[in-house]
């Protein structure tokens, strides 16, 4: 029985070890990690095992024992073995709840830090993107806002604090106004001078009312033109957005240049196709009337004359057109050799406008940079 007693004593120790950590939990506000809950539930579990095991042993024992002993013996024994199981049965319980309550704290304590990760993963999206905003935000239209932002919240605290005094200096005439009235009432052979005081404040909060609607009126004269210089500071453009607009109309450009020397290559070959077809045409009508007419002219000498005489007159108009689109040619010929001869300039002036805007960009970045520095 002491045995059985001194085992139940040693298996405190894990409950010890569980009551000394969720103290510690709760003065330090510590994290339970995932090696300490294993490291628990791996001494619950060696604790429940030792304590079956001395229960059999025990058993096994007591059993021998009550073999051997007398009857009296064997009943207080076996009420003493009942006692002492039942209360090795409720701190099994007792040890198998405190599991279970320790993987549901450290199911809790898993569960608050997803939610604290995705609370800051969400955070640091939305600065991400407040960065990212910020740098394509021009400085100059920045500070712009700034200052009328700051004009703005200036104007309206001073709104507030007029209207508060006004407020005050209202309640104080209203009060004042009502002591007067009472005391008009009370007596009403008041003399003049009583009266002439009482018009003279009711002028003066009539000029406090009219300053305080001109307040009002300036004050909503200000945030219009406010809201106006902040739409025209959203109409003008950034850096970015004219560098954006730059390259999509070099982008058009290209385009169009691309489309235009296709179509005009496309008119070539069209008007090159279309002046062979008239060529060939007239040959294939010039050989067709020679085939008709050669039968004929060969019957008599004066025909001959004639056919040949033809053919020479139709050899001559070859030659002049031969000629003629010879000429048409070297023109062409010239033409081309002017315009590549512009063309190479149009590229050298194109080339030095590329240089001379590099260069001037670095200028402007190197004078940004010195004078970000003197500042």
């Amino acid at each position: 029985m002491h045995q059985l007693l001194d085992t139940s004593d040693g298996s405190e120790k894990p409950q010890q070890d569980v009551d000394a950590l969720i103290k510690n939990m709760v003065n330090e506000k510590s994290k339970i990690t995932t090696q300490i809950v294993n490291s628990l539930v791996n001494q619950q579990q060696d604790a429940l095992r030792g304590i079956i095991e001395d229960f059999e042993e025990k058993e096994k024992a007591r059993l021998e024992e009550a073999l051997l002993s007398e009857s009296g013996q064997q009943q207080l024994a076996l009420r003493t073995f009942k006692v002492q199981l039942n209360k090795q049965n409720e701190r099994i319980n007792t040890l198998q709840m405190n599991i279970e309550q320790t993987q549901n704290k450290k199911e809790q304590k898993k569960n608050s830090a997803l939610e604290i990760k995705q609370q800051h993963d969400q955070l640091q999206e939305e600065l991400e993107q407040i960065e990212n905003q910020t740098k394509n935000i021009d400085p100059e239209a920045l500070k712009r806002v700034q200052a009328l932002v700051a004009e703005y919240e200036a104007a309206k605290k001073e709104e507030t604090e007029l209207r508060a005094k006004y407020r005050k200096e209202r309640d104080e005439l209203e009060q004042e106004n009502a002591k007067l009235e009472a005391r008009l009432q009370a007596s009403p052979d008041a003399d003049s001078a009583e009266n002439e005081r009482m018009k003279q404040i009711e002028e003066q909060y009539q000029l406090v009312s009219d300053r305080l609607q001109k307040q009002r009126l300036a004050m909503a004269k200000k945030v219009r033109e406010i809201s106006a210089l902040s739409r025209r500071i959203d109409d003008i453009p950034s850096a970015n957005e004219l560098a954006q607009y730059r390259q999509a109309f070099f982008q058009l450009y290209n385009q169009s240049a691309v489309l235009y020397r296709q179509t005009k290559q496309n008119y070539t070959l069209y008007n090159t196709f279309t002046d062979m077809i008239d060529y060939m045409t007239k040959e294939i009508m010039l050989i067709e009337s020679i085939n008709e007419g050669y039968p004929q002219a060969i019957l008599s000498a004066n025909g001959k004359e004639h056919f040949l005489k033809q053919l020479e007159g139709i050899v001559e108009s070859v030659k002049q057109n031969r000629t003629k689109t010879e000429k048409r040619q070297q023109g062409e010929k010239s033409k081309r050799d002017i315009l590549n001869i512009q063309f190479q300039q149009l590229i050298e002036k194109a080339r030095q406008y590329a240089k001379v805007l590099k260069d001037f960009q670095e200028a402007i970045r190197e004078n940004e940079h010195l004078t970000s520095k003197s500042k």
